[in-house]
């Protein structure tokens, strides 16, 4: 699934008007004038990739679609930062393409991938394709910009797990860390943030960013929904998300955010904080108060036996299985007692049952424990905490897992921008 469906990519149509955008190109912008760029007419050349041509039109058409998934009407600043932004976006998805073409020699991206995925879209906005393309148009948006966005999206998600899907490997390690950190977090006072991240890695880019960032600020101050601003300008792998990192603890956020949220109500919306890769735009959805261990809410896999070797047959399928899942069929193939116990209150259960469930995250077990006539293993299938369903280890595998492909991704795209030819005209 590539990056614009990912995203849930929403368009407030009829949002913007046209002409407004139009006309704060055209300041910008020269005189139009006849040209040709490989064979096609083009009102006047904005950036040359490598000698490829993007047009002013394709610059205006872009800015326009940045401008109405934001739903709330621009300031001129916000239209200026629309038009720089559409100008990045277009120059990146043309390296893209190129880069797409350069490996892949005898590869192409059909319109019949292109039109599923643009369907695909039009349904998370609840309408059909044509009618998606219909209202994209009658706000002077043409249905090529869209399709040139889809067509550079896919091109780049089959370079990237083609070059680099093979080169993550997310070790149990890892897995484990991460589990013990969020079973670390259920005692602590937790903030739900979202961000929006201006890369900027040297001063200069800096002030720029700032500036940017106080532009946006406005924006979402105006009725710009955060998610979609967060969709269209962010550079960190959160922006697919609308930039919502969940739920974090103190121990997650750097020290100046940390003290920015500790002194605000949520919701709110945190100032520019810089540093030394760019520009952070924060907001603060929520706050929760440390919840007590007790009141986990389980759903646990049973696994019983009532003959003289009960622990030891138990002992050899923990040792074998290490999955609810897994333990159920191993239970039936040994001739073991299985049932599930749905959405259990750990402070209900027996104080040797709350010790012996208390430390342990999804797909973890207990040691055999004492039953009536017998001995049982409980086996942790979820867990929730405060309403919260902590995840799998196959969750955060892949969690963790996308991460790192996003990583190698941004820093591979940058790698190619920096050795590209672009002319800005």
């Amino acid at each position: 699934m590539n990056r614009l469906i990912a995203s849930g990519l929403i368009f407030t149509l009829g949002a913007i008007a046209p002409t407004h955008l139009s006309a704060a190109i055209a300041q910008q912008a020269p005189a139009a004038s006849a040209a040709t760029a490989r064979g096609q007419a083009i009102e006047g050349v904005a950036v040359l990739v490598n000698d490829a041509v993007i047009s002013y039109s394709d610059v205006r058409n872009r800015a326009r679609l940045i401008l109405l998934s934001l739903g709330a009407q621009p300031d001129e600043e916000t239209l200026r930062e629309a038009q720089q932004r559409a100008i990045e976006s277009l120059i990146e998805e043309q390296i893209q393409i190129q880069e797409f073409k350069e490996l892949v020699k005898d590869g192409e991206i059909t319109d019949e991938e292109i039109d599923r995925d643009l369907e695909a879209i039009a349904r998370q906005n609840g309408v059909t394709l044509q009618a998606f393309i219909a209202d994209l148009e009658s706000r002077g948006i043409s249905a090529q910009t869209m399709r040139q966005q889809v067509k550079a999206d896919i091109s780049w998600s089959n370079i990237v797990r083609g070059r680099f899907a093979r080169q993550v490997r997310v070790s149990e390690l890892r897995i484990n860390e991460m589990m013990e950190r969020l079973t670390g977090s259920l005692g602590k006072p937790q903030y739900r943030l979202a961000e929006i991240f201006l890369y900027a890695p040297d001063a200069e880019s800096r002030n720029n960013a700032r500036g940017r960032a106080e532009t946006l600020q406005r924006q979402i101050e105006q009725g710009a929904q955060f998610e979609r601003v967060a969709q269209q300008f962010s550079a960190a792998p959160s922006a697919s998300a609308g930039g919502d990192l969940g739920w974090l603890t103190p121990a997650d956020m750097r020290p100046e955010v940390l003290k920015a949220v500790e002194t605000s109500s949520a919701p709110a919306f945190l100032p520019p904080i810089e540093t030394e890769g760019g520009v952070y735009l924060y907001a603060l959805l929520g706050k929760r108060a440390p919840a007590s261990p007790l009141e986990a809410r389980l759903n646990l896999r049973q696994i019983s036996a009532r003959t003289d070797d009960a622990a030891a047959r138990l002992s050899a399928l923990r040792a074998a299985s290490k999955t609810c899942e897994a333990a159920g069929i191993a239970a039936k193939d040994a001739d073991l007692t299985s049932v599930d116990l749905d959405d259990v209150a750990l402070a209900d259960m027996s104080e040797a049952f709350q010790t012996a469930l208390l430390p342990l995250r999804p797909g973890e077990s207990t040691e055999p424990l004492d039953i009536a006539g017998g001995k049982a293993v409980l086996y942790v299938c979820s867990r929730k905490q405060g309403g919260e369903e902590m995840p799998s280890r196959e969750q955060i595998r892949s969690r963790l897992f996308d991460n790192e492909l996003t990583m190698l991704a941004d820093r591979y795209l940058r790698d190619l921008k920096r050795e590209a030819t672009i002319i800005r005209r």
